[in-house]
């Protein structure tokens, strides 16, 4: 994701060392999907 997202700005004409990615990660029990807690949507599969 960090090399898409970087060769995107590249591809732009922005140089790579001019770009900064910054991931941040949100537990499934603070977002939801389809009004319940991803945490419980996902359950099964994580």
């Amino acid at each position: 994701m960090i090399k898409g997202i970087t060769k995107v700005f590249v591809d732009l004409g922005i140089p790579a060392h001019a770009v900064e990615i910054i991931i941040h990660e949100v537990p499934k029990s603070h977002w939801g999907i389809g009004g319940e807690p991803a945490s419980e949507k996902f359950k099964e599969i994580y």
